[in-house]
């Protein structure tokens, strides 16, 4: 796919690779006062040759969150705390305001924001990671990156139980997020966490993409942002995104589903058939890497098998035509996405001999069905579908267990993807 230039009124002209380079930040807060230090510290010890503009948009806090926001002003203006970027400039202002996007809303509206200006947000309780301002500002070094990246998200990180879990690269690209697809369930979200872009698009777009949404405006503005823009994928994380049960992620997990199911048409989505269908030509508009010479990025728009590994979760399994002839089916694997196609195939009433298998025995309770080749003794009228082909002890053991059985990977299955 390539790169589709903003819009004509919203031309966003290249940075100069000098000690001009501004990143703007934005916190949300209310009643933050047990995670707000930590998250501030991850934006300010950014290091880099750039200067940091953060504010903190707090929402009234009661708890002494109000009062850290004042030290941390207080420390920054005085020059206590050693910096390792040209310098960070500290605001913050605490006011009632009407939920998370109004707060993040009137946090870039204090600031100066120029079209080519690199901005986030990042929530009380979370955390940007060392060198992804750094990450960003090579962007704009790199001679042909700086007036064609204006979207970058990192891979997927998680804080849970005080430890970091870097989640399987995921398979993203514009035409899914355009096509409202990036919602967890068809396709993986976008990591709000370590997602940086030009202030021109949050100037374009944020008003239309934020209007109505209380919980999943994320989702929506970055819909709004593939429109006209490449999505770009970095191979390292840039944030992470901290698991609490008490936080509102969780407690309105409901609520921030239904936004995205009542403002998206899955069903006359245009692109939906042909945005599966074409997974495996273009699984990421564009991947940004850095691991071995972090000074000279590139950006590679050809097919990325390193992205294979998790192009499974992109597959809405329940528009999958399950209309297939065999006498039983076995799904070879005990991954989230062979579950989830078994549930949808025994849902579907396609085939009552749905079941799922693995080369070794399993204990967990709550799954039925779970055999071992060996076990289900496959035969000729029989059809296995495999999530992978790689593993050799697999494939030995289908041989040994299950010669006569017809074999496919999974993916013989999009051709019936519907339209």
């Amino acid at each position: 796919m390539q790169c589709q230039p903003p819009m004509p009124h919203q031309t966003l002209s290249a940075v100069e690779p000098t000690s001009d380079m501004h990143i703007y930040v934005v916190t949300p807060a209310f009643n933050a006062v047990q995670t707000i230090n930590r998250t501030i510290n991850s934006v300010i010890s950014q290091s880099g040759d750039f200067t940091i503009h953060y504010h903190v948009q707090d929402g009234g806090s009661s708890d002494g969150t109000v009062a850290l926001l004042q030290q941390w002003q207080h420390t920054l203006a005085q020059g206590l705390l050693p910096l390792s970027c040209r310098g960070v400039h500290f605001s913050y202002a605490s006011a009632p305001d009407n939920g998370m996007y109004d707060a993040i809303q009137q946090g870039f509206a204090r600031f100066a924001l120029q079209p080519q200006n690199w901005i986030t947000w990042i929530n009380s309780d979370d955390l940007i990671l060392p060198d992804s301002f750094s990450f960003i500002a090579n962007i704009d070094k790199s001679p042909g990156l700086a007036d064609s990246v204006n979207w970058v998200t990192g891979e997927a990180m998680i804080l849970r139980n005080g430890s970091l879990f870097r989640c399987a690269r995921r398979a993203l690209n514009a035409d899914l997020v355009r096509a409202g697809l990036a919602d967890g369930i068809s396709a993986p979200f976008i990591q709000q966490e370590g997602t940086f872009f030009r202030a021109g698009l949050w100037q374009q777009y944020q008003a239309q993409a934020l209007d109505g949404f209380r919980y999943a405006g994320d989702w929506s503005l970055w819909k709004h942002f593939a429109s006209t823009e490449t999505l770009y994928c970095a191979d390292m994380p840039l944030g992470v995104f901290t698991s609490r049960n008490e936080q509102l992620s969780k407690k309105f997990w409901h609520q921030y589903m239904l936004e995205i199911f009542r403002h998206n048409n899955y069903q006359s989505s245009a692109s939906y058939g042909k945005a599966y269908k074409n997974l495996y030509a273009n699984l990421n508009d564009g991947v940004i890497y850095s691991r071995r010479k972090p000074s000279k990025i590139r950006v590679d728009n050809s097919q990325n098998a390193q992205l294979y590994v998790d192009v499974e979760r992109c597959v809405a399994a329940q528009h999958i035509n399950t209309d297939f002839r065999c006498n039983r089916l076995f799904i070879f694997g005990y991954s989230g996405f062979a579950n989830h196609l078994l549930k949808i195939i025994r849902n579907q009433g396609k085939s009552a001999e749905a079941i799922l298998v693995s080369k070794k025995e399993f204990t967990d309770s709550s799954t039925d069905n779970v055999l071992t080749l060996h076990e289900a003794k496959p035969d000729a009228g029989d059809l296995i579908i495999m999530s992978s082909f790689k593993n050799k002890k697999v494939l030995g053991i289908l041989q040994k267990h299950a010669a006569q059985a017809q074999i496919l990977h999974w993916t013989a299955l999009l051709p019936f993807v519907s339209d």
